[in-house]
């Protein structure tokens, strides 16, 4: 995992809506940001600190995308991490915004800047993630959006692919 992965998320996790946020809304603000900060250190499994055990991690996209799919407990969203790790490079993540808040859910966004591990290609993919909280303020739910076709023409080289993929590298 790029190290700079995460860097500009802690960098800008101060930015959030403006408004009044009561106890609830900004303890669960805290968990995100300490969420990432694990994240940005590489740390996946001091991360899984805030998570419920039962949480589920579900990143909505094609089967073909190795990543795509629903993942439960703490292991199954270390194992995302895992395997989206090995598919892209995340350079930088930019545009980090706190956009919703309600007792239970936090609305995210963010613009991830990562490179293709199979194809070489580059991307830029807007992320929406919405996150909900059990009542001790522990992650329960990771909803992950983005475009999908975007995302699976860039990462992987199908069959009916193959002759643009081919097209694009320089070998």
């Amino acid at each position: 995992m790029s190290a700079r992965l995460f860097l500009v998320v802690v960098i800008a996790i101060g930015t959030v809506v403006s408004g009044q946020f009561n106890p609830q809304q900004e303890a669960n603000q805290q968990t995100v940001s300490s969420y990432f900060e694990q994240l940005s250190t590489g740390n996946i499994a001091a991360a899984l600190v805030y998570l419920n055990d039962s949480v589920t991690l579900r990143w909505n996209g094609p089967p073909i995308i190795p990543f795509a799919g629903i993942y439960h407990g703490k292991e199954g969203v270390s194992n995302f991490f895992k395997i989206a790790f090995s598919t892209v490079d995340i350079q930088a993540i930019t545009n980090f915004t706190f956009v919703g808040f309600t007792n239970q859910t936090i609305v995210v966004t963010w613009i991830e800047h990562s490179t293709s591990l199979s194809t070489q290609k580059q991307l830029t993919l807007p992320n929406t993630v919405i996150y909900t909280f059990d009542s001790s303020n522990l992650i329960v739910f990771i909803d992950i959006y983005v475009d999908t076709a975007y995302a699976a023409e860039q990462i992987i080289c199908t069959s009916t692919q193959a002759l643009a993929c081919q097209a694009d590298d320089p070998a």
